[in-house]
């Protein structure tokens, strides 16, 4: 649990957060937030859903593990053109 001090910001009242928090929360400024207060206590939450971060060796790594060959998927790029399509 963190203890933060409610602050006055041009007329105000601001209750910052800990960069620990933002992160958490996934939220910066202008963010949305849902605030409940429930037997006195305040609550924050997002409706946000969290875009998850990869990098570029989780995606490799998924990728090598995909079947080798994918007929179908070759099957339609290997096809001849059969309208006007530009290659």
């Amino acid at each position: 649990m963190a203890i933060a001090n409610i602050k006055r910001v041009d007329g105000n009242l601001v209750l910052p957060l800990s960069e620990q928090m933002v992160q958490e929360l996934a939220v910066g400024e202008g963010s949305p937030v849902e605030i409940a207060i429930t037997s006195g206590k305040v609550s924050l939450s997002t409706n946000e859903r969290r875009i998850p971060k990869y990098n570029l060796a989780e995606v490799l790594a998924e990728h090598a593990q995909l079947p080798k060959e994918m007929h179908e998927y070759r099957e339609w790029v290997d096809a001849p053109p059969v309208g006007r399509e530009l290659i």
